[in-house]
């Protein structure tokens, strides 16, 4: 076990703190400033890849995450990181790999108008057992799990609106087994969405993706959409939506 004070946040996510002889620790949802207890679980002649036991300090860049699923879900790893640090960071990622190619001048990164609610596309992994509630969401941290998501609060408000209205038309899809795959939507400047929703596994028939199809173009948000499952593909409404700038 390690005693570390974490001093920053690397390329890919994880705070990094040094051990005692020198090397490299990389501890992921770490933030700046903590001071952590961590069990090693990979070394390498150069570096260690670490696992929180125990906060035993926290830094001032470290808050609450404004997200129950932070830790469990995948999607992200620094909602628990206050956002100024998550900027600086940023900085000093950029300025690093610009280095390396012989970059000098880097201008300041803009900071975004609002730290949440704006990600306008998301890619999401979806399953559907037979007889069962649709699962929608992303990955579980490290795993093929995935962990249901009712709402994201890193997307714009009618992206996130939109998961649920695709909840929607996936309960009544009617399978013999588990259907899985992914579902893309993308939000344009006027809150419309375009979805594309991909099967896999106990592929469904041509008339099930066309139900699946009319009930994500039923209401007036989703305005265009694509149903695929192997080689089958169709589309419907809107073939793109319109973005700002």
């Amino acid at each position: 076990m390690l005693d570390l004070r974490l001093e920053s946040l690397a390329f890919g996510g994880d705070a990094v703190g040094h051990a005692p002889d020198g090397k490299v620790v990389f501890v992921p949802f770490g933030a700046p400033g903590d001071r952590v207890r961590a069990r090693v679980v990979k070394e390498t002649a150069s570096y260690a890849r670490g696992e929180l036991l125990e906060l035993v300090e926290p830094g001032p860049a470290r808050r609450a995450p404004p997200c129950p699923h932070f830790g469990s879900c995948g999607g992200c790893q620094w909602l628990h990181v206050d956002y100024r640090a998550q900027a600086a960071a940023k900085q000093e990622i950029f300025i690093h790999t610009m280095a390396e190619a012989d970059v000098a001048r880097i201008d300041p990164i803009l900071a975004a108008p609002h730290e949440l609610g704006y990600r306008r596309r998301v890619r999401l992994q979806l399953r559907v057992r037979s007889g069962g509630a649709p699962e929608l969401g992303y990955f579980r941290w490290r795993s093929r799990e995935i962990v249901d998501v009712a709402r994201c609060p890193l997307l714009e408000p009618p992206l996130d609106a939109g998961l649920a209205l695709v909840r929607e038309a996936l309960a009544s899809l009617r399978a013999p087994a588990t259907v899985s795959g992914s579902v893309a939507l993308l939000c344009g400047r006027d809150g419309d969405l375009h979805a594309s929703v991909r099967l896999e596994e106990a592929r469904p028939s041509s008339l099930e993706l066309e139900r699946l199809l009319e009930r994500l173009l039923a209401g007036s948000r989703i305005v265009g959409a694509v149903v695929a499952s192997g080689e089958q593909a169709i589309q419907g409404g809107e073939r793109s939506v319109e973005l700002e700038g």
